[in-house]
């Protein structure tokens, strides 16, 4: 019966607590993100990995966009992992995907990129200073052609149907390469002029190449005449983000970023335009996708090593998931972190006008990775430093804007932000307290001064340390720079040689230079001297004070 009783009253406490208001203190909070979407995230300025599924911010890993190739014809994709390339085709027997042995390759275990040749059991391997084309010699997969001695490469393609790749370097430069006598020769130098290229992807059946950068998608075509490639504008796709890999076909580009694919087909104007239907998010930490030439079905590798395979139903009328043609648990090829890299929030609306901030985070921060957390009250203009969990005071405005940057000294680990809250609230006023104080004799220790910053929420906060101090003496005395009372160190007053009495006031200073005065403390200092010595003591105070 206790126990019951116990119960009942714990849980009528725990009710009556979830209907409480928060506290006073708590402020206004403006932002709460847990990063579900990424609807409060401004995409275009951030450069930090947000894994919606996993609800997180964290790093970026060194991509790897074309560690997936898939085949057109049948069901067959070829993955890079750590235990080879492992290429795998379904099972009519199993109806699953099972391990094609005799067309992997598991003597690579370091290859940041493939590519397949649609029309002859081909592979090309991309490692880190390596470019190498196999070949299917009737009972596995041996080197027929490969070229060393790359640096700085980050995407491979293939032709369709010839022995010709195409390497991306970090630089914006495409460089054809054609298979001839066991050896690979570069035929054509394509420089893109492009900043922070992500990928290449080759049109199947055409001479024709898409690159594309974190933010857009390029659209090059070769031009018989001259020998050349020559962008065509008119398929330039902008305002993209976090773009992690591409992949084309015939009247369609396929972009994967960090919350899915976005699906892109060619309109009538000869551009392209976003098809939902085939497009598909969220999907849980992808770093690199095929699409399946003449069709909607793509796959997706992820980071945890699982495939996902898409395809088209009419039925629905979207992409669906087809699990049947998947594999899972797959060693990826790790090539580290990207560092540092930017968060940014959306601008964020208080109404009123704020001047004081506080940040409340739920984040890990791995030995040797750190966050650096920025607030700005303007929408960006100006920021300030803040440290979580405390106020701090920021220049006065009503259109917020967080920022972090995350970064690691080891390109193994990263720190992960789980969720932010903002609160901000106004510094209405600072008080200073006492308002009167007194002493008798020159030279002392009088008393300590308290300032206490008063803000919108009916909240206070003790800012003593914060302050500058003035002082207004009574008489004025110049003689030395000697003083009736001062304040030394966190409010503490002291007093000089002389008596009379000392106006102090408190100064709050905004880092826009706005200024906040407190109230006065009246210091008094009374002569410390024996009542026989008086008329003399006025005498000589006359004097000094004229």
């Amino acid at each position: 019966m206790i126990k019951r009783i116990f119960f009942l009253f714990l849980l009528a406490f725990v009710m009556a607590a979830a209907y409480l208001p928060l506290p006073a203190f708590a402020g206004q909070v403006i932002l709460d993100d847990k990063y579900q979407n990424t609807s409060n995230v401004d995409m275009n300025k951030t450069t930090a990995y947000v894994d919606t599924s996993g609800g997180y911010v964290c790093l970026p890993q060194q991509p790897i966009p074309n560690a997936i190739a898939i085949q057109q014809f049948g069901y067959e994709y070829a993955v890079a992992t750590t235990s080879g390339i492992n290429v795998y085709d379904y099972d009519d027997a199993t109806g699953k995907m099972s391990l094609n042995a005799a067309l992997s390759i598991p003597s690579v275990t370091n290859a940041t990129g493939i590519a397949v040749r649609q029309d002859a059991p081909e592979i090309w391997s991309l490692t880190n200073n390596a470019l190498t084309l196999y070949s299917f010699n009737g009972s596995s997969m041996s080197a027929s052609a490969t070229v060393t001695g790359l640096n700085n490469i980050v995407s491979v393609s293939a032709w369709s149907n010839a022995d010709k790749a195409a390497l991306l370097s970090n630089t914006g430069v495409v460089t054809i390469y054609n298979a001839s006598g066991g050896s690979l020769t570069p035929t054509l130098t394509v420089n893109t002029e492009l900043s922070s290229p992500v990928a290449v992807s080759v049109v199947p059946g055409t001479p024709n190449f898409v690159v594309s950068t974190g933010k857009a998608f390029y659209f090059y075509v070769y031009d018989d005449a001259t020998g050349n490639y020559a962008q065509d504008t008119t398929k330039t796709v902008t305002g993209l983000s976090n773009v992690l890999s591409v992949s084309s076909q015939q009247g369609g580009v396929g972009v994967l970023n960090s919350s899915g694919v976005s699906y892109y087909s060619q309109d009538d104007a000869g551009g392209f335009k976003n098809t939902s239907v085939f497009s598909v998010s969220p999907i849980s930490s992808p770093v690199a996708f095929s699409i399946k030439p003449g069709s909607y079905d793509y796959a997706v590798l992820t980071q945890s090593g699982d495939v996902k395979y898409y395809t088209y139903d009419d039925s629905s009328g979207t992409e669906i998931e087809n699990t049947s043609l998947e594999v899972s648990g797959l060693n990826l090829v790790f090539m580290g972190y990207l560092h540092p890299k930017d968060y940014y929030s959306v601008v964020l609306h208080s109404g009123n006008i704020c001047n004081t901030v506080r940040l409340t985070l739920n984040q890990t921060l791995p030995i040797g990775t750190s966050v650096t957390w920025y607030v700005s009250s303007d929408g960006g203009a100006t920021w300030v430093t803040v440290t979580p969990s405390n106020w701090t005071t920021i220049a006065p405005g009503n259109q917020f804007v967080i920022h972090a940057v995350l970064d690691t000294s080891d390109s193994s680990i990263t720190p992960k932000i789980f969720e932010v809250t903002l609160e901000v609230k106004a510094l209405t006023g600072i008080t200073l307290s006492p308002t009167s104080m007194s002493v008798t004799g020159a030279n002392k220790f009088i008393g300590s001064l308290t300032v206490t910053a008063n803000y919108s929420d009916n909240s206070a906060q003790d800012i003593t340390n914060s302050v500058s101090w003035n002082a207004v003496q009574n008489p004025t005395l110049v003689q030395n720079g000697a003083v009736v009372a001062y304040v030394s160190g966190p409010g503490q007053v002291f007093s000089g040689p002389y008596v009379g009495t000392a106006i102090i006031t408190a100064i709050y200073s905004l880092p826009n230079g706005q200024n906040f005065t407190s109230n006065d403390c009246t210091v008094t200092v009374n002569p410390d001297i024996p009542p026989s010595g008086i008329s003399n003591f006025i005498q000589h105070y006359r004097r000094e004070v004229g």
